[in-house]
Formats: C-alpha cells, sequence, structure tokens
C-alpha cells in the first residue's frame, strides 16, 4: 500500500495538534517537525483565530501596487533610472 502523501495544510494541521492537545511544547515540536519556533507560534496563532484555513499557505510578498511610482521612490523629471 502506498504511503498517502500530505498537502502543506495536513502537514500544519498535525504540526499544531501536537501542541494543541499538550503532547509537545513549542520548543520541542519545533525540533522534531524541523520548523522553527517562530513559525510554529505563528501556525498557531492562525490556527486558534480561524481554524484550519489559517494554515493555508499565504504568498511570500506584497502585490505591486500602482503608488510605487507615485510615492518616496519616484525618480524626480529628467534624472536618469536606474
Amino acid at each position: 500500500m502506498p504511503l498517502k502523501v500530505m498537502n502543506v495544510v495536513e502537514q500544519r494541521l498535525r504540526i499544531v495538534a501536537e501542541v494543541e492537545a499538550g503532547r509537545l511544547t513549542v520548543r520541542d515540536t519545533a525540533v522534531v517537525f524541523g520548523a522553527s519556533r517562530t513559525r510554529l507560534h505563528e501556525w498557531l496563532t492562525r490556527y486558534r483565530v480561524d481554524g484550519a484555513a489559517g494554515l493555508v499557505p499565504r504568498p511570500l510578498c506584497r502585490q505591486p501596487t500602482d503608488d510605487f511610482n507615485h510615492g518616496e521612490f519616484a525618480q524626480p523629471e529628467g534624472s536618469p533610472g536606474l
């Protein structure tokens, strides 16, 4: 029988469940599963607020906005661009 491959949300849910059930501390859970304590605390907070939906991966960066060329990074008229 082939091994079941867990998706990211299932993996995070399993990790968070260890702490929530009191089986492992945050520190021990981070060591066992190879996650940072900071990241684990982030997942715990998101799980406590939004449940399993809070464990869905989020984009790594913001989407660009139209304000970029109009704010403090705007090039003055006639200056050479980078």
